[in-house]
């Protein structure tokens, strides 16, 4: 870092980075412009690698692309353009075409090489170690097969925390058909008036019918701020929500953390970023394949800003 460079980021550190990091570490850097040229790239990725892709946000990415990377040109020097800053306009085209990044990329196979490398015990024979291996893997999982349905094995066993029960007798408004089990004893009582309010509360804002409400609600939200073009949430940590706040169900939280901007300005220092996150599996399952970060659905297409001005970047210190 005394270089102002990143040394030692392999390609899933740069696909992290680049997506989730670049928003928050640029933001109270550079200037604002500099910032939505940056933030627009990043965005991007975040679409076209997200694992479920919308069709009409894709084909406005390939009309927005080109303006993106008109964006960066007004930065960067023209030696900062190859062909991979170039590949760039060819990606949601790419993503329209072939689906979802998940079935093309190179990690799962990375992933795979290494399960098979880690199995090698002698080092003067290591191509037949990997080929022994992999036959022992399939030779089991194909008899696995054959096997009764009583008999458990690690194809068939099912995940510790096995929630997915079958109730037939669920409420047929989707708000409240999540899965799961009872858990311990039930018994009746009556709610309270602020508890009462709660609840309604949760069903005005999960309906669709309720839409427009919802957005004023949550942009009103106390302690918290959205970007108005890049749709990026700030926390204040030092608001508290009122003891009676709207509540969700467990199944509809999403695992995010909190991170400070690297530059404290006075109105920034009481403020954190929101970043989510996937969460992984605290048990150790093997038909969990996900392990490479990818955002389940991109909900907002970049708010790309056009502007004629020739914008002039010159040194802090008065160097031109």
């Amino acid at each position: 870092m005394k270089e102002l460079r990143l040394h030692g980021m392999k390609s899933h550190d740069c696909h992290v980075f680049m997506q989730k990091l670049i928003p928050i570490a640029f933001r109270e850097i550079l200037r604002k412009f500099v910032w939505s040229a940056l933030i627009e790239v990043s965005l991007l990725f975040q679409i076209i690698c997200s694992t479920t892709l919308d069709v009409v946000k894709v084909q406005e990415l390939e009309d927005k692309v080109t303006t993106i990377l008109c964006n960066l040109e007004k930065i960067f020097l023209p030696s900062f353009f190859d062909s991979m800053e170039h590949l760039i306009v060819h990606l949601p085209y790419e993503a329209h075409v072939e689906g979802p990044v998940q079935h093309r990329w190179i990690y799962p196979f990375e992933r795979f090489l290494r399960g098979l490398k880690m199995k090698v015990k002698n080092k003067a024979h290591v191509e037949a170690l990997v080929v022994e291996a992999y036959l022992v893997k399939e030779i089991s999982v194909f008899t696995s097969q054959y096997f009764e349905p009583q008999v458990l094995c690690k194809q068939s066993r099912p995940s510790r925390n096995d929630d997915l029960a079958i109730n037939d007798t669920r409420i047929q408004q989707y708000i409240f058909n999540f899965p799961g089990r009872d858990s311990g004893a039930s018994k009746k009582r009556w709610l309270s008036g602020s508890e009462r309010h709660i609840i309604e509360t949760y069903i005005l804002t999960n309906y669709e019918v309720v839409t427009s409400y919802y957005e004023s609600f949550c942009l009103n939200v106390r302690g918290m701020k959205v970007h108005p073009h890049y749709h990026l949430f700030d926390v204040n940590f030092k608001k508290v929500y009122r003891k009676n706040e709207s509540f969700i169900l467990a199944q509809q939280a999403v695992e995010v953390y909190y991170t400070e901007y690297p530059n404290m300005k006075r109105d920034k220092v009481d403020w954190m970023a929101v970043c989510k996150i996937k969460a992984r599996r605290v048990v150790d399952d093997s038909r969990w394949t996900e392990v490479e970060f990818q955002d389940d659905e991109s909900i907002h297409t970049p708010q790309v800003l056009t502007d004629d001005h020739n914008y002039a970047l010159y040194d802090p210190n008065g160097n031109s």
